[in-house]
């Protein structure tokens, strides 16, 4: 996972969209001036991390924090019990930063509407407005080719002919 955000740092970095944040690319003290746009972070380092979770309840971030996104939420259900605990433990960060000074946003594309449900209680939504959306993607599919050695081919024919 930390892969992912990496590619997707170097993304915004080149496209010089804002400043980010990942775990290895900035030090304690960058992050403690609040002087970032967005912030890339894993459960674990927001939670585990005492200096990060102090970070997190300063008035720097207190008072410029306008949004907390969750992107494929329903991993909390699927690791928050045993795998990566601190997916189970995401409702404290938006407990942190209340509405409406704070906008809280879980994205999924694979959840039920009764897992959907379950996920806004495990986060502590109140009243979330909830959009469904077809799924199908028509320029995403799985193609298959197979491919026959000319050996399987020849003997194929000989077999044919007998």
């Amino acid at each position: 996972m930390y892969q992912l955000l990496s590619q997707e740092v170097e993304s915004q970095e080149n496209e010089k969209m804002c400043n980010v944040y990942a775990p290895k690319f900035v030090s304690v003290e960058a992050l403690r001036k609040g002087d970032f746009n967005l912030i890339y972070a894993h459960p674990e380092t927001l939670l585990n991390n005492k200096t990060i979770a102090n970070l997190l309840r300063s008035k720097v971030y207190r008072d410029n924090v306008c949004a907390i996104v969750i992107d494929e939420v329903h991993m909390i259900s699927e690791w928050g019990d045993h795998f990566r605990t601190a997916y189970s433990r995401l409702s404290e960060i938006i407990c942190l930063f209340p509405l409406p000074r704070t906008v809280h946003l879980a994205l999924t594309a694979t959840s039920t509407k009764d897992a959907i449900k379950k996920l806004a209680c495990s986060l502590q939504l109140t009243n979330p407005c909830v959009v469904f959306s077809n799924p199908d993607r028509p320029n995403i599919f799985i193609e298959v080719h197979v491919q026959i050695k000319k050996t399987d081919l020849l003997r194929c024919k000989c077999n044919v002919r007998r």
